[in-house]
């Protein structure tokens, strides 16, 4: 992987966690971590690594189970505007 490439990845990784932790936290009633885990079926390490871009690859079926879990569009995880452009691309790093 280059050096854009990794950067992308981190900038990716980042906007899913933050996404996936305003969106669980906006739910109502609100949603822990704990629930998180038990609904998509990960632990809460997983999801604690998630939402604080702990890893710079995000497995897509884990970005899939969590937006299962929380009953939005996976789009409504992974997409953020400035990535608009370089979703395909994005996707691809993080897989």
């Amino acid at each position: 992987m280059d050096p854009y490439e990794k950067e992308l990845a981190r900038q990716v990784a980042a906007q899913i966690g933050k996404n996936v932790k305003s969106i669980r936290e906006s739910k109502s009633p609100f949603v822990s971590m704990e629930q998180l885990a038990e609904l998509s079926g990960l632990s809460r390490q997983s999801i604690h690594n998630v939402e604080h871009g702990v890893s710079h690859r995000v497995a897509v079926d884990t970005v899939a189970r969590i937006a299962k879990a929380l009953s939005v569009p996976i789009t409504s995880i992974i997409v953020e505007e400035e990535f608009s452009g370089d979703v395909a691309k994005a996707l691809d790093l993080i897989q």
